[in-house]
């Protein structure tokens, strides 16, 4: 009895025994499967990377962005296509982990890629902040700092120069891209420039320079009406373009060694030295929009019009690849059916053709070394968007009865009768102011609250004729009677009561005389917006 029950505690001792031994203390490792929840807990963003320049920096800097090509890092035009160029940084707390988003490893310090571990210190890199407002860093561990050199990633010891620095862009590039529709509208661009200017300036009728007879606020109108108008038929966006418009020229109040009346928005033939006989090749150019004269320090075009083309198609041609061809035979290009107006648009190489797909890939290809150039028009591109107009809502605008002059705010002219006639039925113009009765107009306020709007010299009320308005006798009907709102930006709107949503517009966006008022269903165009004048002009006798 006693030996057996000494055998079954010796069979229990070994089976514990054995038991201790095979089978492990799982709590001493945590699985690896939670790993990835861990570094999810981070602080996170994912980026492209650009590099700021290579280890050559006697050539121009090339504005492109680090990818993961087969576990080595090197240097390209960027596709926005491929995520090898899309990584996600981590922060933990001052410890960063980058993740490359096609092959979901993280970047070792050996430039291979491992998986996450708390205990791997090989991912764990530093970024400093170089402290220009535009998320450019080094990123590096200890001594060794993540280099460029010659568009291979490398890690080596810091020498100061632009290979060693970074931006860091958001992968959300809605704003960047330069090709598509427009995100910022016309009215909010307009608005920045009056934030930027003082609306003073920005609506004053004053001449915008010497011997121009354009006021300044027609040519602020006229250029970025042009650009919203000329953008979309090369598919550029008109609201990168004129932020960069913006940028080059100062809020267009220029003052460098390009001149405001050489209508040049974007520097294009500015390279520091003035033009000489060697430097004045139009390279295909049309001669009748653009010319490169001779101790100018820049390309003089001919128009506004022609001048916005220029900027458009040097844009044109680091944003894609179309090509400028001599269809005619006389050496003068086109490009998309019209004539050339960018005398640099063949100088850009074939390395930059179609790499600028966002605005900040121009760096050190339109600016040298330009090493935040695009992230400064960004800047602007985003105070302009975050401009709140609500410009669909108008005011009604209580006028006293009195004697008046209506001009237009878009060409400055004023509200005449065609020929200054007396007769029923003759178109409302605009046109030079001339002294003459026939401008000067007998605003009345009725028993309903609209107005009646006699002209002085012929003694007929302004009708609404099928849209088009006309003089003739008056009567008591919705035809001959108008409202008087103003918009957002203080302007006069004037409606007609018969159509309360139609109102006076210039027929066509022009600052010639003889331009009949008709009425449309616009009211956020320029060329709906008047001014009601008292003050200003006297009433002469018939």
């Amino acid at each position: 009895i006693y030996f057996s029950i000494f055998f079954v505690l010796l069979l229990f001792s070994s089976f514990d025994l054995i038991k201790a031994a095979t089978i492990p203390d799982i709590q001493l490792k945590t699985p690896e499967t939670s790993y990835d929840s861990i570094l999810d807990s981070y602080h996170k963003e994912t980026y492209y990377i650009q590099s700021q320049d290579d280890d050559v920096e006697s050539q121009p800097p090339a504005g492109n962005f680090i990818y993961n090509d087969n576990g080595q890092l090197k240097v390209a035009p960027l596709n926005l296509n491929d995520n090898r160029f899309l990584f996600t940084i981590y922060d933990n707390q001052g410890k960063y982990y980058l993740k490359n988003n096609e092959n979901n490893l993280l970047l070792n310090h050996s430039l291979s890629y491992d998986a996450f571990s708390l205990n791997n210190n090989k991912i764990v890199w530093t970024l400093e902040d170089l402290n220009n407002g535009f998320s450019s860093y080094r990123i590096k561990y200890d001594l060794n700092y993540l280099n460029n050199k010659s568009n291979n990633i490398v890690l080596s010891n810091w020498t100061d120069v632009r290979a060693f620095n970074f931006n860091l862009i958001k992968k959300d590039v809605t704003l960047n891209i330069i090709q598509g529709n427009s995100v910022v509208t016309k009215e909010q661009m307009k608005k920045l420039i009056e934030n930027k200017v003082g609306a003073a300036y920005f609506n004053s009728t004053a001449p915008i320079y010497s011997g121009s007879n354009m006021t300044v606020n027609q040519y602020y109108n006229k250029v970025i009406d042009t650009y919203y108008q000329s953008a979309p038929g090369l598919g550029i966006r008109p609201d990168i373009a004129v932020s960069q418009m913006l940028h080059e020229t100062g809020y267009l109040k220029f003052g460098g060694l390009v001149k405001i009346d050489q209508f040049n928005f974007a520097g294009i033939s500015a390279t520091g030295s003035p033009i000489t006989e060697q430097t004045s090749n139009l390279r295909g150019a049309d001669p009748n929009k653009v010319k490169l004269v001779v101790g100018e320090n820049a390309a003089r075009f001919s128009s506004i019009e022609t001048g916005v083309q220029g900027h458009l198609e040097h844009l044109l041609a680091y944003a894609t690849n179309t090509q400028a061809v001599d269809s005619n035979g006389d050496g003068v290009l086109e490009i998309n059916g019209k004539t050339m107006a960018d005398p640099r648009f063949t100088l850009v190489a074939a390395s930059n053709r179609g790499t600028a797909v966002i605005i900040e890939a121009l760096n050190g290809k339109w600016a040298v070394p330009g090493l935040v150039y695009g992230q400064m028009i960004l800047k602007i591109l985003n105070e302009a968007n975050s401009i709140n107009i609500n410009n669909n809502v108008l005011i009604p605008y209580e006028l006293q009865s009195g004697i008046y002059s209506i001009k237009s705010m878009y060409s400055t002219k004023k509200l005449d009768v065609w020929g200054g006639s007396t007769n029923n039925n003759f178109n409302i113009i605009q046109n030079d102011y001339n002294g003459n009765n026939n401008q000067i107009w007998n605003i009345e306020k009725l028993y309903d609250g609209s107005y009646r709007i006699v002209n002085i010299k012929s003694g007929k009320a302004l009708v609404n004729s099928n849209d088009i308005v006309l003089q003739s006798y008056w009567q008591d009907i919705d035809a001959f009677k108008w409202t008087f709102y103003t918009d957002y930006y203080g302007y006069v709107i004037i409606a007609s009561k018969s159509n309360p949503d139609k109102y006076m517009n210039l027929a066509s966006l022009s600052t010639d005389s003889l331009i009949p008022i008709f009425l449309k269903t616009t009211f956020t165009e320029p060329t709906a917006k008047f001014a009601i004048d008292s003050d200003t002009y006297k009433l002469n006798q018939v």
